[in-house]
């Protein structure tokens, strides 16, 4: 994902590329029952419909951006000869694209896990075909047509243009995800970016948020969530919608890092640093693409 002016970030030959990854309350533990939550939000279940592995690292031996995942992404634009379907050889600059964003996956690909689980969600995309499960939990990272459909996603960021975070005040994310939820509908990852004072902005990290909760305390909502950091288990945010305040506690790289605390500043201190949250349509992840960078030089 993009980070907002002012954020850290990392320089890779072809492109800027910022994926991190997230956090929870405290480790092996979800913080509600989903029974609970299914009355102010969408029926999604993390341990039916999140993933049951938990957001992964790119490695060279398993490269997820493959040449089949960026014809699905610009078509017969990205072949230098022969057709998205027949014999198509990546033309070099596609070539040097797809390594980057193979090389800034190594981060994670919590975009396209947090948007897949949400779209199986939705019924907006079929179960694969013939791979069908009765739920997305029961999928095998080991299933490579699934690890294809997450990584599509996940390298749309990395399409110029395409992939943008719409940001907004905490308030304004809440607001926007209720009345998604009172339409029925499923369709933003949520995205949100660490805050410590004494250094300064961290990563950031994509999940799916499915139900808002009023908590006992004045002003502070609860935004409950599956984390792709954490198979299975139910997660939340808090934000003061008064001050602009967030909290979500023991923030991480990934499920292997150590936990850390990832807030704005301190719920109901947020220092006027800007946005550090937003949404980002599912729907805008999907393919195919306008290849704008597509084109050989002198062609």
């Amino acid at each position: 994902m993009r980070w907002p002016e002012g954020f850290s970030f990392l320089l890779l030959p072809v492109l800027v590329l910022t994926l991190v990854a997230g956090s929870i309350p405290a480790r092996g533990q979800a913080v509600m029952d989903p029974t609970q939550i299914r009355a102010s939000g969408m029926t999604f279940d993390p341990t039916r419909d999140g993933f049951g592995f938990s957001n992964f690292r790119n490695t060279p031996e398993k490269w997820t951006v493959s040449d089949a995942v960026v014809r699905k992404l610009f078509g017969g634009d990205a072949c230098s000869s022969g057709t998205a379907d027949t014999d198509c050889e990546l033309n070099p600059i596609v070539r040097d694209w797809q390594d980057a964003t193979n090389r800034g996956l190594a981060v994670g690909h919590c975009v396209g896990m947090s948007a897949l689980a949400q779209e199986f969600f939705n019924g907006s995309v079929p179960r694969l075909g013939g791979l069908a499960t009765e739920s997305t939990v029961e999928f095998s990272a080991d299933n490579r047509r699934v690890v294809s459909e997450i990584a599509s996603r996940a390298a749309v960021q990395y399409i110029p243009g395409q992939g943008k975070v719409t940001f907004l005040p905490p308030s304004g994310v809440v607001s926007q995800l209720e009345e998604a939820f009172a339409q029925g509908r499923a369709r933003y990852v949520l995205v949100m970016y660490g805050f410590n004072p004494n250094v300064g902005w961290g990563g950031g990290h994509a999940v799916t948020p499915f139900a808002i909760e009023d908590t006992t305390r004045e002003n502070v909502k609860e935004i409950v969530l599956y984390d792709n950091n954490y198979p299975r288990q139910t997660t939340s945010i808090l934000v003061d919608i008064e001050t602009e305040g967030w909290e979500y506690a023991a923030g991480s790289q990934l499920p292997s890092g150590e936990a850390g605390d990832w807030n704005y500043t301190g719920l109901g201190n947020n220092l006027g640093d800007g946005s550090s949250m937003g949404l980002l349509d599912v729907a805008k992840l999907r393919g195919p693409f306008a290849c704008s960078f597509c084109e050989l030089d002198g062609e």
